[in-house]
């Protein structure tokens, strides 16, 4: 009896383990989801996928939205199938209580690309002009459309052209805009292209500092001269700016070993300057601290660079996380069976041994009634045997249990010597 219960229970914690992973075996494909083309989600993904293909043999699918406003609600949505997104806004973490931060890469400062022969130099000199600032629900078009309000530039007069980043440069340099909004990252090819076009003009950003105080969710920046080239220097002069960082964020059910790769990427590939903050700034979880940080993020980002986990360093990188989340949910259960054996409560065990004491006291009440109408079978004589000898060997009672228990046993007891 005892060797085959040890048999049962080895085969239970097989079980376990194999659901185990099963559920946390990491997915066959990551998927990330990037914002439009030319733009830098869709950059910092492809990056993204060619790193961890080639370091980690992960695969990824990248897809891709125009309104990047809503990505992360499809990281929020476990439905989605979306695993890794980007966040360039403002944003209240309790509206996605299913999203955690893998960091900020980049300060993304708006640039605002004039044409040259538009003799605008100021933004208060807007009405009635033609501006590109991207399709609602992008991230460039609410900022835009935010810093444009502060100057009472609005639709009702100006015109406000809903085209995508390329679209929007395409219209400068056709002279179908007056004025384009570009929130990036400096390094962007998209931005050098307009920086080394004649007939585009860096316009400036006089009162950054009150607009981003006014507005209480961008960054004031400064654009040094040179910045985007140094000959000719463009900027030719310092100007100021407002910008937002950009933050890679991922689903909580995000599988570890995705998460140590991803962070360990982000760390390679941001420590340096991004020409508007100084080398060591990102990747960061503290610049956009509204969503709660992703351990192996925050423990990778803290240690100096080159650090793996242990486990990833010795094992393959979906082994490493199997074994990771397999023992984290191991010592969450051992954390519980310590407290709640030293709590005095009834173990598990004898909870089950008590309800089987009721279920077979139960039984045996209802063949005493039964022998009240009826002679009993032979089968019916067996099962108040077995009855008898599993109540009275393996059987844990309480004090209740264990009186009826004798006087059913006395009862058939006495039944046994009259009828059989």
């Amino acid at each position: 009896m005892w060797l085959q219960k040890k048999i049962w229970v080895a085969a239970l914690l097989v079980l376990i383990l194999i659901v185990i992973g099963i559920q946390h075996w990491p997915p066959s494909v990551l998927v990330i989801l990037a914002g439009p083309t030319g733009g830098y989600f869709e950059k910092t993904a492809l990056l993204l996928k060619k790193e961890l293909k080639e370091k980690y043999n992960i695969d990824v699918l990248i897809k891709q939205r125009e309104d990047t406003l809503n990505i992360i609600k499809d990281v929020n949505d476990p439905r989605s199938g979306v695993s890794v997104g980007f966040v360039a806004q403002d944003i209240k973490a309790n509206a996605y209580p299913n999203v955690t931060s893998l960091g900020s890469i980049v300060m993304q400062p708006l640039f605002i690309f004039a044409r040259a022969d538009s003799n605008i130099g100021s933004l208060s000199e807007l009405r009635g002009k033609r501006i590109a600032l991207s399709p609602p629900n992008s991230g460039t078009r609410v900022i835009a459309e935010d810093v444009l309000n502060a100057y009472g530039i609005n639709s009702l007069n100006s015109t406000f052209l809903p085209l995508n980043l390329v679209g929007s440069y395409d219209a400068l340099v056709k002279n179908e805009a007056d004025i384009g909004f570009f929130l990036l990252a400096a390094k962007t090819p998209l931005v050098s292209r307009m920086a080394d076009n004649p007939d585009l003009r860096l316009l400036g950003l006089a009162d950054a500092q009150a607009v981003a105080a006014r507005l209480g969710y961008p960054s004031a920046l400064t654009l040094n001269r040179g910045m985007l080239g140094l000959y000719p220097a463009t900027p030719p002069e310092p100007i100021g700016a407002v910008g937002l960082p950009v933050t890679i964020v991922a689903n909580k059910s995000i599988n570890s070993a995705h998460a140590v790769a991803i962070a360990t990427v982000l760390k390679e590939s941001f420590h340096d300057s991004d020409l508007v903050t100084p080398r060591g700034i990102f990747p960061s979880l503290s610049i956009l601290g509204h969503l709660p940080a992703n351990r192996f993020a925050a423990d990778i980002y803290q240690r100096e660079m080159g650090y793996v986990p242990f486990l990833y360093q010795h094992l393959p990188f979906r082994i490493a996380g199997l074994i990771e989340q397999t023992l984290a949910l191991l010592g969450l259960t051992l954390t519980v069976f310590f407290i709640y054996n030293y709590s005095g409560l009834p173990k598990p065990y004898e909870l089950w041994q008590r309800a089987r004491a009721r279920r077979y006291l139960e039984q045996f009440e209802r063949l005493q009634q039964k022998a009240t109408f009826e002679q009993l079978s032979e089968k019916d004589y067996k099962k108040i045997a077995k009855l008898v000898q599993e109540l009275e060997t393996s059987i844990m009672f309480s004090g209740v249990a264990f009186n009826r228990f004798q006087k059913l046993k006395d009862a058939f007891d006495s039944l046994l010597h009259k009828g059989r």
